[in-house]
């Protein structure tokens, strides 16, 4: 186990918080922010208010859907829980998600969209708490350092012991979260509809909690409903890191014969390459007419990794190119011949890699910062996507089902 760091919270012979004088309640978060800032939140403003958008692919030869938040980072921004002395059962319950019934108040965060050092993935950080703690008394980071400093908080990096997931062994490391931090009135698509590849169950209504940022309010996403709660990756050092997974977007080239039907989409890049995604392309594929439609292949999913080379789940994805090399265009049936997102010839990564097997596919290429404009501290030139894969509504992250 990587050895904690102990930022400003961990003081020899600290106890409980007695009582301390707390932070103003400073009202929404929102009342500060100009149009710019709202613009770095995730969401898009319509006319009935912001919506975080989904995007359909395939995992596993059937179709699922995964919200897309933006650009992403492995660095991780620090958050801060409450729990009463001796409660063991918070901050995290038996499945791996946030027990947020035996919280001590609202967490605080310590950064927000927009700042330098903030990430939608999160150092979870545990301040124990007497029984005279009034929940939400502290709402700023300030003030728990005030506090700590002054020997009257007592609290580490939340640390579990993984064990074992889908033949990986990970053991105990600290603790790393995935909420994103939104605008109030922000709500997530197809949140609680019925599950994409199975119309008759629903999916897990991801909840929309409230936090503090220097006693302002925030709102939040918590993703640990259906993500659980994820282990730092094994390459950090001073500071964790979040562990990511691959995910594989098609692309198409305009040269091959026939020309495919994409091509005559208008399209900023001279490249010859056409992504088959509506967000890729900004137009219909498929026509829902919904901006959804990809022909995008995830790998693994929570509880789930068909193939043991790949790496595990996360909602951190690095994206890679799966070109389809114009010799075998005409053979390779993706949404953007069916017009239907829920029909491809390829529906996993066993189907992709048999192409690539077969010289009908360029190896996979990730995709690369320079190659976007839009670098992220901390991916060591890599492209991130934050995107949380939808589940049931009866999925709980652990244990997984056989």
């Amino acid at each position: 186990m990587r050895v904690a760091v102990a930022l400003m919270l961990i003081l020899a012979g600290c106890g409980p918080v007695a009582a301390p004088v707390g932070d103003p309640d400073r009202g929404p978060i929102e009342a500060t922010l100009s149009d710019g800032d709202r613009a770095v939140w995730p969401g898009l403003d319509h006319a009935d208010g912001r919506l975080i958008n989904t995007t359909t692919g395939f995992f596993n030869e059937a179709p699922v859907r995964y919200w897309f938040l933006g650009f992403g980072s492995r660095d991780v921004a620090d958050s801060f829980w409450f729990c009463r002395k001796g409660d063991a059962a918070c901050p995290i319950d038996e499945h791996r998600r946030i027990a947020w019934d035996h919280l001590v108040g609202r967490p605080v965060v310590a950064r927000i969209p927009g700042q330098e050092g903030f990430s939608p993935f999160w150092q979870m950080w545990v301040v124990t708490v007497g029984d005279d703690y009034v929940a939400d008394t502290i709402k700023s980071v300030a003030t728990i350092d005030q506090l700590s400093r002054a020997g009257k908080l007592e609290g580490s990096a939340a640390v579990l012991d993984f064990g074992s997931l889908l033949g990986d062994y990970t053991g105990p490391q600290e603790v790393l979260l995935h909420f994103a931090l939104v605008l109030a009135g922000t709500t997530l698509k197809h949140n609680g509809d019925p599950l994409w590849q199975d119309m008759t169950r629903s999916t897990r209504v991801v909840p929309d909690k409230l936090g503090w940022y220097e006693g302002y309010q925030v709102h939040l996403f918590d993703f640990s409903v259906s993500d659980g709660v994820f282990p730092a990756a094994p390459d950090s050092t001073s500071r964790s890191l979040m562990p990511f997974a691959q995910i594989f977007v098609h692309f198409r080239n305009c040269s091959a014969t026939p020309m495919p039907k994409i091509c005559d989409v208008p399209f900023p890049n001279v490249s010859p390459w056409r992504p088959v995604t509506e967000r890729g392309l900004g137009t219909d594929i498929t026509g829902m007419n919904n901006g959804e439609g990809s022909n995008t292949v995830v790998p693994v999913a929570p509880c789930a990794r068909p193939d043991r080379s790949d790496k595990l789940y996360s909602p951190l994805w690095q994206p890679q190119f799966l070109h389809v090399l114009p010799a075998a265009d005409a053979s390779i049936h993706l949404v953007d011949t069916f017009d239907d997102p829920l029909k491809s010839d390829v529906q996993s990564m066993v189907t992709a890699r048999k192409h690539i097997a077969a010289g009908e596919y360029a190896p996979a290429l990730p995709l690369r910062e320079d190659e976007t404009g839009n670098p992220i501290p901390g991916n060591a030139g890599a492209v991130l996507f934050d995107c949380p894969v939808q589940m049931a509504d009866d999925f709980v992250p652990y244990p997984c089902a056989e």
